[in-house]
């Protein structure tokens, strides 16, 4: 039997509960959090965690560190490309290098505005926990499953740039 658990941001569970992974359906018995339970038709054993405020610092540390690395890749890639004009000289080259460089402005600019709304959250949250620590402790943590959608996208369209960017470096250098 394994137990596993998973975040959950659709409208079945209460905010701040955790669904079952690979379970067709949710038990009754699901809604209770720290409530374990065998889900149906699985050897799986569930156990349903509210996402405390400490969780979602958590995910935002794990955000703004994976942020701090696509701001450390985007300087790696500006050098490739200083390095692709450097040997190349032609006007097509020249014009995949400006947009390569656009869409790097554009991302640095993306990854600022993320940067900042994650620490605006974990501005509200450090407030909350100054202004009633015993009530944040002890209370559900608004969702934040479009901040979460954010940083994915970001990352996955910072991933297809930097392979595009890369087979572009490969050909000419």
């Amino acid at each position: 039997m394994t137990l596993k658990t998973e975040n959950f941001s659709g409208d079945i569970l209460p905010r701040g509960m955790r669904k079952v992974i690979g379970a067709g359906e949710i038990s009754p018995y699901s809604l209770f959090p720290g409530t374990p339970y065998l889900a149906p038709g699985k050897n799986t054993l569930v156990i349903m965690k509210r996402e405390t405020y400490l969780d979602q610092h958590q995910h935002h540390n794990t955000w703004l560190n994976y942020l701090a690395f696509y701001k450390d890749e985007m300087q790696v890639l500006q050098k490739r490309l200083e390095e692709v004009v450097a040997k190349n000289t032609g006007h097509e080259v020249l014009a995949m290098v400006e947009h390569f460089q656009n869409q790097l402005i554009l991302q640095r600019e993306q990854h600022d505005i993320l940067r900042h709304d994650i620490k605006q959250y974990e501005n509200q949250i450090e407030k909350l926990f100054e202004n009633n620590p015993v009530f944040a402790e002890n209370s559900r943590p608004r969702e934040e499953a479009e901040l979460s959608d954010r940083v994915e996208t970001f990352g996955r369209l910072f991933h297809e740039m930097k392979e595009e960017l890369y087979h572009f470096v490969a050909r000419r250098l």
